[in-house]
C-alpha cells in the first residue's frame, strides 16, 4: 500500500489539472472568480505579515475602519496560512499561493478518503476509487471559489482516528483525531460545526456491541485530553469567541439558514462546465451543484447487499452519516414540514454561527464515498478482473463529473497592482483612507453578475467585487480604510456607504473628519450613476479637499480640516 501512494498521489494530480483547466494553468495571476477568492489572497498575505510582525493587529485588520476584530467576520484561514507560508515567502504572491492550495486539496482529499478506506476495507484499489470519488465530487469542484468551504481534505483523517481510537484505543489516536479535529476548525468553522453531531452517529455505532469497558476508557482518555484541548480550542477560536461577546445580536436565525439551505432538487444540479447541463441536468453555480452521481449512489446504496459481512456495520454507519447529513442540509424547513435542522438548531447553540446549510453536502459525499469502497472492496477482489472493474466505474464516474473549461478571472498580482497604491505605501502609515465611489451592500447588482468581470471592467454598481479588490490591494499600502469585504459586513460600513453615497457632501465632510480620514481615493472610472465630472465640479466647492496626485483616472484628495 505504500509503494502505491506516491503514483496515486501523481496520478490525483494530473486529474486534478486536466479537470480543472484552463484555470490549473493560470495560477500566477489567475483566481477562480472576482469575489471571495480576492479576498482570500489579502487574507492570507494579511496572517502571513502579521506573522512576520508576531502578530501584531492579526485581529484588528485594516478593513472597515475603525471596527475592531475584524478578522472574525469571516474564516481566519489559519490553518490554510500555515501551509501557504512557505510560498508567501518565497513569491510574495498571495494569489499564487492560494492557487497551489487550492489545487492542493484534490490529491489531498483524494489521500485522506484512501487512507481513511483502506483502514475500513483493506482493499487498495476500493480504496482508490473512493478518494477520487470523494475529492473529485461535484459540491468539491462547485467550492472552488470558497477556500475555507473547500478545505474538506482534513475531514476523512477526522473520522479515521475517531474509529481507530474507538477500536484500538490509545492516546495517540485520540490526540491526533483532536489534531485533525483542530486543523478542520480553523480552516473553517463549519466544519467543526458540522463534525460534531456527525461524529456522534458513528461513535454510538462504534460501541454498539463494544461493552462497558471500552466506554470507561473512552472517558478516562477524554478527561485526560479535555483541558489541554479546551485551552488550545480556546486560543485557536478566540476571534470568533470576542466577536460574538461584543456583538451578541450576530447570530444566523432560522431565517437566514433557509435561505442558503440545499433544496432537494441541489442534488440532481450540476454546474455550467459540466457536460451533463448540455443534456438536460440543471445547472446552477456556488452552493447550489450537489450531484452526487449515480455511480456514487448506486455503488453506496448496493453495499447493503454486496458488502462483505466484516464490512457490513461501516457501510451501515457511514450510509447513515451521509443520510444525517443530506436531511440538515435541506434546513430547518421543506414547506410547511419542520427538518431535523430545525430541532438540532433549537439544542446545539453553534448552529448559529452557520448561514449555509447546504455544505453539510460534503459529509454526504464523505459517507456515500466509504459505503461505495465497502462494495467495490467486495466486488474488485485481486486479478485482471479488478482492474477492469475498477477501470470502468471510475471511466463512468468522470463522464458524471468532468469539467468543461473551468472558468478564472486575471488578477493584478502585487507586483503590478494599480500605481495609486504604490502611492498610498509611501504615504505615513497612521493615515487612514476611504475609496469612492461607495455604495451600500444593498445597492449593489447580484453578486453572480459580478463573478468573472475583470476589475478594469467595475463600476460602483459591483460593490461585491469592488470591495474585494480594494481589500486585496491594501496588502500593498497596508493602510487601515473605511472600504472592506468580508462575509459579514458590519454595521459601521454601511453607516459610512449611506454617508458617502453622494460624495461630496456636508455630512460626508464631517464624518470623514470625525474618523481622522486623511486620504480620499477617487475612481473617476467607476462612476456611472452619475459623470465624474458633477462630481469633481462639487469637489471645488469644499476647500478642505485637496487633490494631491492623480494616476491616470484615479485621484487622490488630501482632507485638510485647517481649511
Amino acid at each position: 500500500m505504500k509503494k502505491f501512494l506516491p503514483y496515486y498521489f501523481v496520478l490525483t494530480i494530473v486529474i486534478t489539472i486536466a479537470i480543472l483547466a484552463p484555470y490549473s494553468t493560470r495560477i500566477t495571476n489567475s483566481l477562480p472568480n472576482a469575489i471571495d477568492p480576492v479576498f482570500y489572497a489579502w487574507n492570507l498575505s494579511h496572517n502571513y505579515q502579521s506573522l512576520l510582525r508576531g502578530g501584531k493587529n492579526l485581529l484588528n485588520t485594516n478593513i472597515f475602519y475603525p471596527e475592531g476584530n475584524t478578522l472574525a467576520l469571516s474564516d481566519t484561514l489559519y490553518a490554510q496560512t500555515v501551509l501557504v507560508t512557505p510560498i508567501l515567502a518565497l513569491t510574495n504572491n498571495p494569489v499564487l499561493a492560494e492557487n497551489i492550495y487550492i489545487l492542493a486539496t484534490f490529491p489531498l482529499a483524494a489521500l485522506a478518503m484512501f487512507i481513511l478506506a483502506y483502514y475500513l476495507t483493506g482493499s487498495v484499489w476500493a480504496s482508490a476509487l473512493g478518494g477520487i470519488f470523494y475529492a473529485f465530487s461535484v459540491p468539491r469542484i462547485a467550492q472552488i471559489g470558497h477556500m475555507p468551504a473547500l478545505s474538506s481534505q482534513w475531514l476523512p483523517l477526522v473520522f479515521l482516528y475517531l474509529v481507530k481510537y474507538i477500536r484500538e484505543g490509545g492516546i495517540k489516536n485520540i490526540i491526533w483525531l483532536f489534531v485533525w479535529f483542530l486543523i478542520s476548525i480553523t480552516s473553517t468553522m463549519y466544519f467543526g460545526v458540522f463534525l460534531i453531531p456527525l461524529s456522534g452517529i458513528v461513535v454510538i455505532s462504534e460501541l454498539i456491541g463494544k461493552g462497558k469497558m471500552v466506554f470507561l476508557r473512552s472517558m478516562r482518555d477524554f478527561c485526560i485530553i479535555l483541558i489541554p484541548a479546551v485551552v488550545i480550542l480556546v486560543v485557536a477560536l478566540y476571534p470568533y469567541i470576542r466577536l460574538r461577546a461584543e456583538y451578541p445580536g450576530i447570530r444566523r436565525s432560522l431565517d437566514d439558514s433557509m435561505r442558503l439551505s440545499a433544496k432537494p432538487t441541489d442534488y440532481l444540479t450540476v454546474l455550467p462546465t459540466s457536460w451533463l447541463s448540455d443534456m438536460g441536468l440543471p445547472a446552477n453555480t456556488n452552493e447550489r451543484p450537489l450531484y452526487p452521481t449515480v455511480t456514487l449512489t448506486i455503488l453506496a446504496v448496493a453495499s447493503f447487499v454486496l458488502a462483505d459481512k466484516k464490512h457490513r456495520k461501516t457501510a451501515i454507519t457511514f450510509f447513515l452519516v451521509a443520510i444525517a447529513a443530506g436531511l440538515f442540509s435541506v434546513g430547518p424547513f421543506q414547506g410547511q414540514i419542520k427538518m431535523p435542522y430545525y430541532y438540532l438548531y433549537k439544542i446545539y447553540p453553534l448552529l448559529e454561527s452557520i448561514r449555509v446549510p447546504a455544505r453539510f453536502s460534503i459529509f454526504v459525499i464523505l459517507g456515500l464515498s466509504v459505503a461505495a469502497a465497502t462494495t467495490l472492496a467486495r466486488i474488485m477482489k485481486p486479478g485482471k478482473r479488478a482492474y477492469a472493474i475498477g477501470t470502468l466505474v471510475a471511466l463512468i464516474f468522470f463522464a458524471e463529473i468532468w469539467q468543461i473549461r473551468a472558468p478564472y478571472v486575471t488578477v493584478p498580482t502585487l507586483h503590478d497592482i494599480p500605481e495609486v497604491y504604490q502611492y498610498l505605501n509611501q504615504q505615513p502609515d497612521d493615515a487612514i483612507i476611504v475609496e469612492l465611489p461607495l455604495h451600500p451592500e444593498w445597492n449593489s447588482v447580484p453578486m453572480e453578475t459580478q463573478l468573472y468581470k475583470q476589475y478594469s471592467d467595475l463600476t460602483e454598481n459591483d460593490v461585491y467585487a469592488l470591495e474585494a479588490y480594494r481589500t486585496y490591494f491594501s496588502s500593498v499600502h497596508r493602510k487601515r480604510m473605511l472600504n472592506g469585504y468580508s462575509g459579514y459586513f458590519p454595521n459601521i460600513y454601511h453607516d459610512h456607504s449611506i454617508v458617502l453615497d453622494n460624495f461630496p457632501t456636508t455630512e460626508g465632510i464631517t464624518m470623514l473628519e470625525k474618523t481622522r480620514v486623511r486620504y480620499i481615493l477617487i475612481h473617476a472610472d467607476e462612476y456611472v450613476n452619475q459623470p465624474y465630472s458633477d462630481v469633481a465640479r462639487k469637489i471645488r466647492n469644499y476647500p478642505a479637499l485637496v487633490q494631491v496626485a492623480q494616476f491616470g483616472n484615479d485621484y487622490i484628495y488630501r482632507l485638510d480640516t485647517t481649511k
